[in-house]
């Protein structure tokens, strides 16, 4: 169940959790208030019966949905075709990895989790853990990660050949187990139509579409990470791996690393990083305090990146072993110009889960600061899909050489606590319709601009 991200409460990536608590807030509003006309300003055609159900069984007022976006509703997703393609790309990823990388014969004590390009220089040396480890390097997963084509996992795989100290997983994935996992996998696609059948409530809100749509993506991701189910144990046995060092361990991934780890490899130490924030208010926390799971998922140790969040660590994993590593901090090079011309140029740095919300925050700041010159820089991550009209917020693809006289972040960005180790001033943008996540500790030291 670990391994299904819509049981992870990832209250800072999807915002289906602050759409409950909103709506919940705004329905008993409307049974309070007794509004006879009330119109719904959306541009998500899928939410249309969470909308209806604000006023349920509310005969004296009336609701009007009017579509602001020119988007159709989503059509719904051929799983089944998306497995064949997955499969076929899988198949091709494993039969290149067997045929150009090289067998590597060293024993290794540590070996820690690898997604080049991420975390690597442009010289492919890798700098989030000790170079000195094996690098277990993963091209798929479950496609979340780095999404790649067939094309781009092979010219990996050819670039990555002469990295010292670097294994493609894959290459160890057995083509009997991929087919078996092929066929296996049809009787699991077949009962998604089961979960059409249910209906979604809280608190007397629809939440059926939304709870649905999530469910059969959350199901399907998890049934990709099975191609490495049972696989992982030759590369521990064939390098002698004593300890694995990885982060994400908070996460679906870390929890399937973790378990399959667990089983078939007992006397591996686990040695999880952090990754992203992290503090009290994480939806997941509340979940684990439940988990029957709790020595199968985590790790032996938990090394923290960052000081303000030592403590929330602390305070959740009472019985683990908890180091502070500054070493794995960013190293932050932006210079904030001083000069009275710039004072209105804002470099606005997008998180990597809440950009559209963001952008959508700039807008309304736009119509009452029209002096304002908004510069936005996207998340290595994300991409840049949004058709912005406005002619006072300008994309842009590097910093250098940009001159500006203030900083804006995304309040769930890790970029928060670099910037405060680093003394450079500025100001998070407020999110109305986003719970804040920040330590209590971090928001008492940072300024708000909304």
């Amino acid at each position: 169940m670990h391994s299904l991200e819509i049981f992870n409460l990832r209250n800072d990536k999807e915002n289906l959790y602050n759409k409950i608590f909103y709506f919940d807030l705004i329905k008993e509003i409307i049974k309070r208030s007794k509004y006879k006309h009330i119109k719904i300003f959306s541009d998500n055609k899928n939410s249309e019966k969470l909308y209806n159900s604000l006023i349920n069984n509310n005969n004296s007022t009336k609701l009007k949905i009017i579509n602001t976006s020119s988007y159709k509703k989503e059509k719904k997703k051929n799983y089944y075709l998306s497995f064949v393609n997955f499969s076929f790309k899988t198949l091709l990823t494993i039969i290149v990895s067997k045929i150009a990388c090289k067998q590597l014969h060293k024993n290794f004590k540590n070996a820690c989790l690898s997604f080049f390009p991420i975390f690597y220089s442009h010289n492919k040396s890798e700098n989030f853990f000790n170079p000195k480890f094996l690098k277990l390097n993963f091209l798929i997963t479950d496609e979340t990660h780095l999404n790649g084509t067939i094309s781009n996992n092979i010219k990996k795989i050819l670039s990555t050949r002469n990295i010292d100290n670097f294994i493609i997983v894959e290459k160890y994935i057995s083509l009997t187990h991929l087919i078996l996992f092929f066929f296996r996998s049809f009787s699991i696609l077949k009962k998604f139509y089961l979960i059409k059948k249910i209906n979604f409530h809280f608190n007397g809100l629809n939440l059926t579409d939304e709870i649905t749509n999530y469910s059969e993506i959350s199901i399907f991701n998890a049934l990709k990470l099975h191609i490495y189910k049972g696989q992982l144990k030759k590369i521990f046995l064939q390098h002698d791996i004593k300890n694995f060092h990885y982060y994400m361990f908070e996460y679906n991934f870390g929890f399937f690393l973790s378990n399959e780890i667990r089983k078939n490899m007992k006397r591996v130490k686990l040695v999880g990083y952090q990754h992203g924030i992290f503090s009290e208010k994480l939806m997941w926390l509340d979940l684990f305090k439940l988990s029957n799971n709790k020595l199968r998922i985590l790790p032996d140790e938990i090394i923290v990146k960052y000081s303000e969040c030592l403590n929330a660590y602390k305070k959740v994993f009472k019985n683990k072993k908890i180091f502070l590593n500054n070493r794995i901090s960013k190293n932050i090079n932006i210079k904030i110009s001083k000069q009275k011309k710039y004072r209105n140029r804002i470099l606005v740095l997008l998180g990597l889960h809440d950009s559209q919300d963001m952008i959508n925050k700039l807008f309304d700041i736009c119509k009452l600061k029209k002096e304002y010159i908004f510069l936005l820089k996207f998340h290595p991550k994300s991409k840049n899909e949004f058709k912005l009209t406005n002619k006072n917020i300008k994309v842009i693809n590097n910093i250098n050489n940009i001159r500006f006289g203030s900083i804006i972040l995304s309040q769930t960005s890790t970029l928060v606590y670099d910037m405060i180790n680093h003394n450079l001033l500025f100001k998070l943008l407020k999110m109305n319709n986003k719970i804040n996540l920040l330590t209590e500790k971090i928001q008492n030291r940072v300024k708000y601009i909304n």
